[in-house]
Parts: structure tokens; sequence; C-alpha cells
């Protein structure tokens, strides 16, 4: 979860530092959401750097409640800590930069959990990324009426497109790509189809949830997790 505006000029020009909880280059800043079941870094590297908030897993202590900065990493080094965000195993939003270009790229986690609304300003080719969608009422108040039909009569409140056009939401494994001219949209990748599941005869399927449902709550840093199952 976080709040953020980026230039795509400021990518070319200034290298992000972190000023406090926040990360700032230029004009653009990015403001990561202060929780304790939350977790940011900033890994910079030559021409490139990422961010990534995350929630965090609960065997972790809260120091990475704040930014934690990883500065002038090694190729190695940064590939390594992109590869562990890739395959965090709980939900994660990662914005990317690059001076050549210069360019922009935000993934959405693969759970989803984490709301990240985006709108993109092609004329002055700025990216404002918010987890309020309050927040960009004020880049775009025209309504979308064949998406307000579909959650009237359909209630499908979860897609990418929203209620005001312009103003899109980077759902599950979803990329938005930035640069000087072109701005482009992915949505995951959707998954293959589902195994053959065993008859009942052969598959608890209660214990098995329950199961599934106690590795979620204790990978989380939750105050009852620790005692729920206990």
């Amino acid at each position: 979860m976080l709040k953020a505006t980026l230039k795509i000029a400021d990518l070319e020009s200034f290298d992000p530092f972190a000023k406090g909880s926040s990360i700032q280059f230029g004009e653009s800043y990015i403001w990561p959401f202060q929780h304790k079941s939350l977790e940011s870094s900033l890994v910079t590297s030559f021409e490139q750097w990422f961010f990534v908030i995350r929630e965090r897993q609960g065997a972790a202590d809260e120091a990475g409640v704040h930014s934690v900065v990883i500065a002038h990493a090694s190729a190695d080094q940064f590939r390594q800590n992109y590869q562990k965000c890739m395959h965090w195993p709980l939900d994660f939003i990662v914005i990317e930069g690059a001076r050549r270009g210069p360019r922009l790229r935000v993934r959405g986690g693969h759970i989803g959990s984490l709301p990240i609304y985006f709108h993109v300003e092609e004329r002055t080719r700025t990216v404002t990324l918010s987890w309020d969608f309050m927040d960009l009422l004020d880049k775009s108040r025209t309504i979308d009426a064949e998406i307000i039909s579909h959650h009237l009569s359909m209630r499908t409140f979860y897609s990418a497109r929203q209620a005001c056009v312009g103003v899109n939401l980077l759902t599950a494994g979803a990329t938005l790509y930035v640069d000087r001219s072109r701005t482009s949209f992915e949505y995951g990748t959707t998954t293959s189809s589902a195994p053959e599941l065993p008859g009942r005869e052969d598959s608890n399927h209660v214990l098995e949830f329950s199961n599934t449902l106690q590795a979620v709550v204790r990978s989380r840093p939750t105050p009852f997790a620790q005692v729920l199952w206990s």
C-alpha cells in the first residue's frame, strides 16, 4: 500500500533516496503506508532501481516497517533482491525505474490483496498511484457507464477498469508500463485450469481447508496468529 507521484522526466535526471519513511527524486515521491504488517525497501544500482512494499512474514521482526535502502547494489545483488520480490509468498507491489529511456514499470503481486489505483497524465507523463481511490477523483470525474452497470447488475467490483474513466486498478499480477511516449497495461497471467479433484472419499476437504487457513494466518504477523491454533 502506497501513494506516489512519479514523473518520467525525473527518472532520467535524479536518483531516488530515502527521506524519513518516504522515497524522493526530483519532484517525484513514494509514500509507503506505515503498518507493522508491511515492510518496504529501495534497491538501487547503476541506472536502475526498484522499490517494493509487501506484507511481512510472521517470523520477521519489525525492523522492516520503515524503508530499508540498499544503495549501489551490484548486478548480482540487484538481481537476487528482485527475484526475492517476485517469489515473495505474500502480497507485494513493486515500482521499477530506469534512467535509460527513461521508463517506469509497476507490478502488482500475485494475490491482489494490496489495492493500488493509478492514473497516467499523458501530457506531462506523470503517474499517480494510491491505495485510496478518492485521491484520484481530481484526475478524472467522467463516469464509465459500462462499468457502473456491471457493478450494479453483476457486482463485479474487482476489475482493472474503475468507475471513473482514466482511473484503473492494478489487479493481481498486472503490470503498468510507462515511458516518454507509451503507456501500456497488462492483466495478470491467468492460471491454468484446475486439476481434476479426487473423489470425496479420497480427500478430507474440511481438513485441507483448515490446514490452508492455518498456513495463511500464521504466515502473517497478526497478534492472534500465535494463539489461534495453539
